[in-house]
C-alpha cells in the first residue's frame, strides 16, 4: 500500500509541472480519501447513556452553553453551544469584527477561546481590547498616547489582559486541512473551547479554485464539522451582498443576503446580522427612537430556539459595545406563526419550550 501511495505521489508530481498548489490540493485529497476509508471508530451512543452523562458532573461542562457575557442575549437564548457554527454577517462598515472581538475578550475572561484573524493582527487586535476597557480613543493619531495613561489605568488593563484567556493566530491557512489540523491541536493542548475567525470570506482552499460558490460551501461544511468533532463552539464573520444597498426601507439585512453562497445559512446553527440604521443616514427606528450610537444584532436563524433582536450602545472613537436593555415587544420573526397556530389549535404560546 505505501509503494502504491508513493507511487501516486511521484506521479502526481510529474503531472503537476512545478504548480505546488494544485499538487497540494490533489495530496490533500488523497489523505481526505485515505482517512474516510480507514477503521474510523463511530460514535454511537444509546439516548440513556447520554443522560447518564450529562447527569455526572465531570460531563456536564461538555454540553453546558457557554455564555456570552451580553445579558441581553443570554437572558434570551442562555448563550452559544458547544458543537455550534455561528456566522456574525454584515456589510464593511456595520461593525463585525468589533462586535467579534467584544464577545471573544468577554468570553476569555471565563474559558479558553482561540481567535483566528485574517485581517487584523495580534497588535490591533491588542489595541482594540485596551480601547474598549479604557473607553479610550482607538483612533489615535500618535501611539505614545497610549504611554500617557495614567499609571492605575496601565495596572488595570494589564491585570485584565492577563486574566484573560486568549490566543491570538495571524496565520493565513492555504487549506482547510491545515486549519482543522491547527483547530485541533489548540483544543487538544490549550482546552480551547470557543474558536472565533474573521473573516470567513478570506479562508482559502485549494478545492474549486475557479468556482467560488463551491468553495464556500466546502469552507462551511468543515467550518461545521470542526466545531461538531471537536465539541467547540466556532463562530465566523461574514460579507453580505450588495443587494443590501440596493434595496428600499430600512436595509435590513436577511438570509438571502449572505454572500457567495446558500450553505453559510444552511450549515450555520445561528446567524447574527450586525445592523446600523445610523450608517444608512436613518435617525430614527420604526418606533421613533433614535438610532444615535445604536447597534442590532438580529437573530435570523437559531437552530436550538427562537429568533430575536437584540440592541447595543456603540461608542464610534473606543468602539465600545454595551447591551441595552430589551424592550417589552420582543423582535419575533416566528410569533406570528405560533400567534396563528394557537388561534387554529388553542395553544398557548408561553407553554412552547423556546
Amino acid at each position: 500500500m505505501k509503494s502504491k501511495l508513493a507511487e501516486k505521489i511521484r506521479e502526481l508530481a510529474t503531472i503537476c509541472n512545478d504548480d505546488d498548489e494544485f499538487l497540494f490540493s490533489k495530496l490533500e485529497q488523497i489523505i481526505e480519501k485515505r482517512k474516510a476509508t480507514e477503521n474510523i471508530p463511530i460514535k454511537t451512543k444509546s439516548i440513556h447513556s447520554v443522560f447518564k452523562d450529562y447527569l455526572v458532573s465531570d460531563q456536564l461542562k461538555q454540553y453546558q452553553p457557554i455564555k456570552t457575557g451580553w445579558d441581553n442575549i443570554d437572558a434570551s437564548i442562555g448563550g452559544i453551544r458547544p458543537g455550534e457554527f455561528i456566522v456574525f454577517g454584515g456589510r464593511p462598515g456595520m461593525g463585525k469584527t468589533v462586535v467579534l472581538i467584544d464577545l471573544i475578550r468577554r468570553i476569555a475572561l471565563r474559558e479558553p477561546v482561540l481567535l483566528i484573524s485574517l485581517e487584523l493582527n495580534a497588535a490591533q487586535i491588542s489595541n482594540r481590547i485596551i480601547s474598549n476597557v479604557l473607553d479610550y480613543d482607538i483612533f489615535i493619531k500618535d501611539p505614545e498616547d497610549l504611554r500617557r495613561i495614567d499609571n492605575a489605568k496601565l495596572n488595570f488593563v494589564t491585570d485584565y489582559l492577563e486574566v484573560m484567556q486568549l490566543s491570538v493566530c495571524e496565520t493565513t491557512f492555504d487549506s482547510m486541512f491545515a486549519l482543522r489540523s491547527y483547530c485541533e491541536k489548540m483544543v487538544s493542548e490549550k482546552g480551547v473551547r470557543v474558536i472565533g475567525i474573521d473573516y470567513l470570506q478570506m479562508l482559502s482552499t485549494n478545492r474549486y479554485r475557479h468556482n467560488r460558490e463551491l468553495e464556500v460551501s466546502y469552507i462551511c461544511r468543515t467550518l461545521k464539522n470542526i466545531a461538531k468533532e471537536l465539541n467547540i463552539c466556532l463562530i465566523a464573520t461574514s460579507q453580505l451582498s450588495r443587494s443590501v444597498e440596493t434595496r428600499g426601507g430600512d436595509k435590513r439585512p436577511q438570509l438571502a443576503d449572505l454572500r457567495d453562497s446558500g450553505s453559510i445559512e444552511q450549515d450555520a446553527d445561528k446567524v447574527f446580522f450586525v445592523y446600523r440604521a445610523e450608517y444608512y443616514g436613518i435617525s430614527t427606528d420604526e418606533d421613533g427612537i433614535s438610532t444615535r450610537g445604536q447597534l442590532d444584532l438580529i437573530l435570523a436563524k437559531n437552530r436550538s430556539g427562537c429568533i430575536d433582536r437584540f440592541l447595543f450602545h456603540f461608542t464610534i472613537p473606543s468602539l465600545k459595545l454595551e447591551p441595552l436593555k430589551q424592550w417589552n415587544e420582543q423582535f419575533n420573526f416566528e410569533r406570528k406563526k405560533f400567534t396563528t397556530l394557537e388561534s387554529e389549535k388553542d395553544l398557548d404560546i408561553d407553554d412552547i419550550p423556546f
